[in-house]
């Protein structure tokens, strides 16, 4: 079952318990909204196109509240959000604010009825951020969790293994700080492989737990493109995706110019040295990552060294027989790559049985966790 959106009745039941966790003393009271109409994959730049249409508008941090799905107590996830706040003036001349959404809801909420929600403002979430570092386009923003304080603190202990995105939990708003957006390296046939793989992991994601290569997200992109933040993101992946084509054609042809010979101990190494080279220039911080890296970018050298290799000594009537091998080379991707995800996978396991055991929760427990997003 997913999460659902916190019905104001159920609410009222439950504030006393979640709104000390999430707000200040003196912050304003939550309040329940109405959906907008902007992309729910877009919040923060719906928010920001609202901004410049309006400057009679601000900025509102706080959180969207939904309930998780837990039979045996209650257990909540604060979702961070952005609305509007949008003076308005009654009659005696008195101005309120009023909170606006600029975002829709999911397909999914829509189709259960829930197109209201329970907004939470809140002056501590993502207090680190500036406003306008919240619609830079620059970050990845989280939740807080609550309720059950077992359920809740094995939640943020699982999520903390999976990835930049999904990391970004915790159980106060101090401590659910952003993390820079990053672009991943997306190496040959893997996106083919996803498909295949039916994996319902973000492939950003997937491909970060792997270690592929990654650099910073470039903000400036939304500047120069007058077009929607889907297409900017769109074309800040094309840029890297040629980026890592340059990346790894300009390491090939490194390592083509060395004499070692196809299928030796010599390349193995050669390659395998301009792989540490080159993760060492990127942004991949876990270890376990780095080396999974090491290894799958060497692969990708040495099959794309080969290949060069063979194009190079090759007529153009065997120029034929290396196209036919593409198949096999795919193939061979698929394999590597699957190698690789079961290993990293097996290794997330291995730490999340050892931090299970180190903070005594039973396995009963974890599988809890796991599931209850």
């Amino acid at each position: 079952m997913a999460d659902v959106v916190f019905s104001g009745p159920d609410f009222s039941t439950h504030r006393k318990r979640i709104l000390p966790t999430l707000r200040a003393k003196d912050d304003p009271h939550p309040r329940l909204l109405q959906h907008g109409t902007g992309s729910p994959q877009t919040p923060f730049d719906n928010v920001r196109t609202a901004l410049l249409a309006d400057p009679t508008l601000r900025l509102v941090r706080g959180y969207r509240l939904m309930r998780c799905p837990y039979d045996e107590g209650l257990l909540w996830r604060a979702q961070f959000r952005v609305v509007v706040s949008r003076p308005v003036v009654l009659e005696g001349g008195k101005t309120v604010d009023t909170y606006e959404d600029v975002t829709r809801a999911f397909d999914e909420e829509i189709r259960m009825g829930d197109n209201r929600f329970v907004f939470v403002p809140s002056s501590r979430a993502h207090r680190e951020q500036s406003d306008a570092e919240l619609t830079s386009g620059m970050f990845h923003f989280g939740c807080v969790v609550g309720g059950e304080s077992v359920v809740a603190d094995a939640l943020v202990s699982h999520y903390a293994l999976h990835g930049r995105r999904k990391g970004i939990i915790a159980l106060t708003p101090e401590t659910c700080v952003a993390r820079r957006r990053m672009l991943v390296s997306l190496y040959p046939h893997f996106v083919e492989w996803q498909m295949e793989h039916e994996s319902d992991e973000d492939i950003d994601g997937l491909a970060e737990d792997m270690g592929f290569m990654m650099r910073p997200y470039d903000p400036l992109l939304h500047d120069q493109f007058a077009t929607t933040s889907l297409a900017c993101a769109a074309r800040a992946h094309l840029v890297e995706k040629l980026l890592t084509v340059e990346r790894i054609t300009d390491a090939v042809a490194r390592v083509v110019a060395d004499p070692a010979a196809p299928d030796s101990q010599e390349e193995v190494e050669l390659c395998e040295a301009e792989a540490e080279a080159m993760l060492q220039r990127t942004a991949v911080e876990d270890h376990f990552c780095v080396l999974s890296g090491v290894e799958t970018l060497q692969f990708v050298l040495m099959v794309e060294r080969r290949k060069a290799l063979a194009v190079l000594k090759s007529g153009p009537d065997e120029c034929a027989s290396v196209a036919a091998s593409r198949t096999e080379e795919a193939q061979a991707y698929f394999e590597h790559y699957s190698k690789m995800h079961a290993r990293v996978k097996r290794s997330i396991a291995r730490r999340e049985e050892a931090l299970h055991a180190r903070r005594g929760w039973g396995s009963a427990t974890g599988a809890s966790a796991a599931k209850a997003f």
